[in-house]
């Protein structure tokens, strides 16, 4: 009967505990509820808040429960229990392995769980760094009266950066520098950069010394404006918020990261645009349990450098009209690696298609919280630069790099948002534009403030060139239902109920906007609506332009924007009053600049982007990461031979199952056990010509071109002009018949040649075929450009398998007995030339053995 009683789950409900716990016989008792008392995890949590005779350990539930459960229940355990209360332990058993999977797995939730709580302002970096320190270390040294130092290797302090390697996407082996980002008050996006190591072992706990002029600065210099009372007296701190930290997907071995300021670790300086946005969002959060969602949309231009008058130039790369097809086509190599590293960054694109000016695109971002909408706004930008560079292209986000040009903005579609629930749209049909009562209230709250607001989402003198009317950017005071020539527009898009709408966009919100700064003016705007319950005037049903006498114009520069700003009282109190007077000095000075020098504006193509492809101030690294291309080779003799042979064959040592099929073609050769090098050749490719044989060669000494996908083995019991031709030292070609017959009749017998490498032409991606089992992984690499061959093969996954050397096989088969099963898979191959590549992602969670995926060759 007792066991019996025992399989009823409800009796272990520690709740039933209350009673021995209000028994004074045991209040000096010290209790451990242990494995997180799962499944009932909220009552444990309840009992340490009221009790102080109770601790929390959540070992075992980590890792025997699903990744979802375990985060799940250390979230309930944490709502109401005191931090320094809980602890970890691994109750290992049976076998080591079971200590080192839980040590890892906790470590893994309590950073999943620790960076939601900062990314929603619940704890700063430093308070989360204590609390790990707490839960894995002090707090069980504390209740077991532990006498032993916690012992640390490098600094003091250092159980938070061993904590921090969790976020890392690789492992710090493979991370040589990390660039720590910020945007200032003019939009301007800078970094600083700092070694792995040190950035691991001070950084993320001191931060990185920066000055306070940082954000006085404005778009044209690089110094304080006179009004923003900041100057190169006094010192903050860079400190990096490390949710946003990811591996730079367009430069190997490198991280990024971006960085909230503090006057000192955990003391938050009142100028920093992204604390300025987290706060704003608290307050919506806390008076209305709203939150505000953003996603925006992108427009840049793509320029190509030009010589005119021995000067340089740069110009649309195309001049094709509004979603042509073929100036995608023309910008799909470029698209395609752009979205493939926001991908890796988990940014979402929804869209994207070339606009209405010469070399202009738009891509369209998904909507998300608007912190992180901010924050993958400023990688966004990041990435497009950066990869354009890449391809000798400049992109700029500015509004009008061209006055006779169509501008560039960066419209945001904004919701609101209660409990996961979009509350911005009406629930029933009462309303008569298919709002809600607080979506309207709060969108009112923008409109009315609107004019103010453009200080901060068009910050400079150029942003106005861009807001006239007729030009989709919202040049008149009003609303519309998808009308894009309202500055704030309601949308309904597909698979919205009709006569509802899901969000308003914003249009007059460009590329030089500081976008923690512009959202945090736009909440505090629809906050101030919903404070006052605010209502819409009629939506516009037509071009504002044709009511030119009856709506208000928008400034049309930012000096009246400015003074706007000025006139409104409300920004003083949500931005902060020091951070609205260095804004609006820095507005000042844009203003007086740009005012006497007309044609400056110009320039901004290269201060919102960097140095360009081809500029002055271009810089070529030949190193690690920036490795010529493979270029062909020295002559050298050697001779050669030919053989028969199928398709099936051809392929032998290297692992090529079929050559044909997988692209050598028969264009193939067995190379010697010199020149084959115990398989790291396999792939390479080889110009190969027939010479000092004028009876079988060839006229005119054609050249053959072939890829090596087998070995010649050597033959010792026969001499080498008879049979034992491969035998050591000699190098030698055993080519296939029908290739060989392009050099030298077949008859020829061992011919004399010349050869040297050459880079390989492949047509499309690199491939990787996975074979095997879960617990024996084998993969083929093939159909690899430049050098051919392959010296080093890395696998990664998206959750559990971090970067992981394969061991070559055979000829072109590597392997790992790491798991990669259910894994998104990311490989990483470096050729003989030193190059590498990196294909992120490519494999999906659901693959299976037997499927071959492909990744990005080299160029």
């Amino acid at each position: 009967m007792q066991k019996l009683l025992d399989l009823d789950l409800r009796l272990s409900n520690p709740l039933h505990l209350r009673e021995v716990l209000e028994d004074k016989r045991f209040s000096k008792s010290r209790i451990v509820l242990l494995h997180a008392s799962y499944p009932f995890s909220k009552e444990a949590s309840y009992l340490p808040s009221v009790y102080p005779q109770v601790y929390l350990d959540f070992g075992l539930a980590i890792p025997k429960l699903s990744v979802h459960g375990m985060i799940s229940s250390l979230k309930e355990l944490l709502e109401l229990a005191p931090i320094k209360k809980v602890m970890f332990s691994t109750d290992a058993y049976a076998f080591p392995e079971t200590f080192y999977l839980g040590a890892k797995k906790a470590r893994e939730v309590v950073f999943s769980v620790l960076r939601e709580a900062c990314a929603n302002g619940d704890l700063s970096i430093p308070e989360a760094i204590e609390a790990a320190k707490d839960i894995f270390s002090q707090n069980a040294v504390q209740f077991y009266k532990i006498d032993l130092a916690v012992r640390s290797s490098g600094s003091a302090n250092s159980v938070s950066s061993n904590f921090v390697k969790v976020k890392s996407n690789d492992s710090e082996n493979h991370v040589s520098f990390v660039r720590v980002f910020w945007a200032d008050a003019s939009g301007q996006q800078r970094c600083r950069v700092v070694p792995a190591k040190r950035f691991n072992d001070v950084v993320t706990k001191n931060g990185i010394g920066l000055t306070f002029a940082c954000m006085g600065m404005t778009s044209f210099t690089d110094g304080p404006a006179d009004e923003t009372n900041l100057t190169g007296v006094g010192e903050i701190r860079l400190m990096p918020h490390l949710s946003t930290k990811w591996r730079i997907p367009w430069v190997e071995q490198e991280e990024m990261v971006l960085a909230n300021m503090h006057l000192k670790p955990g003391e938050v300086w009142e100028y920093c645009p992204r604390e300025t946005l987290q706060r704003v969002s608290k307050i919506l959060k806390d008076e209305f349990n709203l939150e505000m969602n953003a996603g925006f949309e992108n427009e840049f231009f793509l320029l190509k450098s030009t010589l005119r008058d021995g000067k340089e130039k740069w110009v649309p790369f195309d001049s094709t009209p509004y979603c042509s097809p073929s100036s995608y086509d023309a910008a799909s190599p470029l698209f395609r690696k752009v979205i493939a590293a926001l991908q890796s960054l988990n940014i979402t694109v929804e869209q994207l298609h070339a606009e209405s000016g010469k070399g202009q695109f738009e891509m369209a971002l998904g909507h998300t919280a608007c912190l992180h909408a901010a924050d993958n706004l400023i990688y966004t930008r990041e990435v497009i630069r950066a990869i354009a560079r890449k391809h000798g292209l400049l992109a700029t986000f500015m509004p009008k790099y061209a006055l006779d040009e169509i501008g560039s903005g960066a419209h945001v579609h904004l919701s609101l948002w209660q409990n996961g629930k979009n509350v911005f749209m009406a629930s029933g049909g009462s309303s008569q534009h298919g709002m809600s009562k607080v979506g309207e209230e709060f969108m009112a709250g923008v409109l009315y403030h609107l004019p103010a607001v453009l200080a901060f989402t068009a910050p400079i003198p150029n942003s106005y060139d861009r807001i006239q009317p007729n030009t989709s950017s919202g040049a008149y005071k009003c609303w519309g239902k998808e009308n894009r020539e309202a500055p704030l527009r309601t949308a309904c898009p597909p698979g919205i109920q009709s006569g509802l709408v899901s969000n308003f966009e914003i249009k007059s919100f460009d590329g030089c906007a500081n976008p923690h700064l512009g959202l945090a003016a736009i909440l505090a705007a629809g906050i101030d609506g919903l404070r006052r319950q605010l209502c819409l005037p009629k939506p516009i049903d037509t071009n504002p332009s044709s009511l030119e006498g009856e709506l208000q114009r928008f400034p049309k520069s930012l000096s009246v924007s400015l003074e706007a700003l000025k006139e409104d009282d409300l920004f003083k109190d949500f931005i902060g009053e020091k951070l609205l007077v260095a804004i609006k000095g820095v507005r000042k000075a844009e203003i007086d600049y740009y005012d006497k020098h007309k044609d400056a504006y110009k320039q901004l193509i290269h201060r919102d982007t960097g140095a360009g492809a081809g500029s002055k101030g271009k810089i070529h690294l030949v190193g690690r990461n920036h490795r010529p291309r493979f270029v062909a080779g020295p002559w050298k003799h050697a001779h050669a031979t030919c053989y028969e042979g199928s398709s099936g064959t051809f392929g032998g040592a290297c692992g090529y199952d079929d050559v044909v099929k997988e692209g050598y073609g028969l264009d193939t050769v067995a190379l010697s056990n010199v020149l084959f090098n115990n398989g790291q050749a396999c792939g390479s490719c080889y110009e190969i010509k027939c010479v000092d044989n004028p009876q079988w060669c060839k006229p005119g000494q054609p050249s053959l071109f072939v890829s090596a996908t087998n070995n010649c083995p050597p033959n010792n019991q026969l001499s080498g002009d008879n049979g034992g031709w491969c035998n050591p030292p000699r190098e030698h070609f055993d080519i296939a018949r029908p290739s060989f017959s392009k050099i030298a009749e077949d008859k020829a017998g061992i011919t004399p040649v010349i050869y040297r490498r050459v880079p390989c032409q492949k047509q499309g991606g690199m491939k990787f075929t996975i074979t095997g089992n879960p617990y024996f992984n084998q993969v083929l690499v093939w159909n690899v450009a430049g050098a051919g061959d392959v010296t080093s093969v890395e696998v990664k996954g998206h959750r559990n398998l971090k970067w992981t050397p394969l061991k070559r096989l055979w000829g072109q088969k590597w392997v790992t007995d790491q798991k990669m099963v259910g894994e998104k898979l990311t490989f990483r191959v470096r050729s003989s030339d030193g190059r590498s590549s990196t294909s992120w992602h490519i494999v999906p969670q659901n693959w299976q053995f037997g499927q071959t995926f492909q990744g990005k060759n080299f160029s």
